[in-house]
């Protein structure tokens, strides 16, 4: 009689940590917010990954962030924003140098002097640049950081991407996605 008053208490036992493991295991939540293929399985921070309502208000949310995590002073080129819409590649791309020169935080290489080595060395930036070839374009230009970007849609949304690249070692010292719905 012992013996079974024994073993009925150990399956009871059993049974509620059992049952609290489960409770506790269902409290966990794994989901991840709304992300374009490739990236669903990365957690996504609210502070880098933004909602803007148009370009312009993602492209200073972008230069926020940029702005933050880069060292004052650094020499800073824009090289290019890669985008299916040729206007809003080049919107965002003036849009950004605009707000990195008027902060006067950094030292901007002139678009002049951009556009000198682009066409002396036939660099074409009329899409997606590989980091190889902007790290290349920064040492041409003596940019410590080279910022590139693209314009990617995504179901009803784009999503503006930025990144900082240290010219010496080829990391990438910030990077920012935003999501906006309208160009203007």
């Amino acid at each position: 009689m012992g013996f079974s008053r024994l073993k009925f208490f150990s399956l009871s036992a059993l049974f509620l940590s059992g049952l609290m493991a489960w409770v506790l295991i269902s409290c966990v939540s794994t989901a991840v917010p709304d992300a374009p293929v490739g990236s669903a399985e990365i957690p996504q921070d609210a502070a880098l990954l933004a909602d803007a309502d148009t370009l312009p208000d993602a492209v200073r949310e972008s230069y926020t962030l940029l702005s933050t995590n880069l060292k004052d002073g650094a020499r800073m080129a824009v090289i290019s924003v890669a985008s299916e819409d040729e206007a809003e590649g080049e919107f965002a791309l003036e849009e950004l140098n605009l707000l990195l020169v008027n902060a006067k935080k950094f030292r901007m290489v002139d678009r002049r002097s951009l556009d000198a080595i682009r066409a002396e060395q036939n660099f074409q930036l009329s899409g997606e640049v590989d980091d190889d070839t902007a790290v290349s374009i920064g040492h041409l230009t003596g940019a410590e950081i080279v910022i590139t970007g693209s314009i990617t849609p995504y179901g009803a949304a784009k999503y503006l991407r930025i990144k900082a690249l240290d010219v010496e070692t080829g990391e990438i010292r910030a990077m920012t996605s935003q999501r906006y719905h309208r160009f203007l």
